[in-house]
């Protein structure tokens, strides 16, 4: 399992708990925050797609959790 995997199934996780409820706005904005990835590298077509949605997400849940009071 790449990297790339296992590091959207973190995320998935993660956001699990935040919507039912285990994790407070700021834990999971900290958390989404602290997923780095600078440093992985696609190795083929489908791992860039891959890396390329991974980050458009995080940025989605970053904008779009600090917008909600």
């Amino acid at each position: 399992m790449s990297e790339i995997v296992r590091t959207t199934d973190l995320l998935k996780a993660i956001t699990y708990e935040y919507e039912n409820g285990d994790l407070s706005k700021e834990d999971y904005l900290e958390l989404v925050k602290d997923i780095n990835t600078a440093n992985m590298i696609a190795e083929t077509a489908e791992e860039q797609e891959q890396l390329t949605k991974l980050n458009g997400i995080i940025n989605n849940i970053i904008t779009g959790v600090s917008l909600v009071a």
